[in-house]
């Protein structure tokens, strides 16, 4: 069974991202996070929303532009 609770360096690892970029991103609150007085916890949930919403996908057309096989 996956933990549902992260730490800040369990998340980074998660994420694939550094602690460094993690705790920028809580200061900004450009990720979600939950803060029980000084400990800062991540939802797993929460985290994969943040990464789903933030994915970038490149259109047909310009894969087509550039030569790359689109399925």
């Amino acid at each position: 069974m996956t933990q549902r609770y992260m730490s800040v360096q369990q998340a980074a690892t998660y994420l694939g991202i550094t602690e460094t970029a993690i705790r920028q991103r809580i200061r900004r609150a450009s990720i979600p996070f939950i803060r029980d007085g000084r400990s800062v916890r991540f939802d797993v949930t929460d985290l994969d929303r943040y990464m789903s919403a933030h994915k970038v996908v490149r259109a047909r057309k310009e894969a087509a532009v550039n030569g790359e096989q689109t399925t």
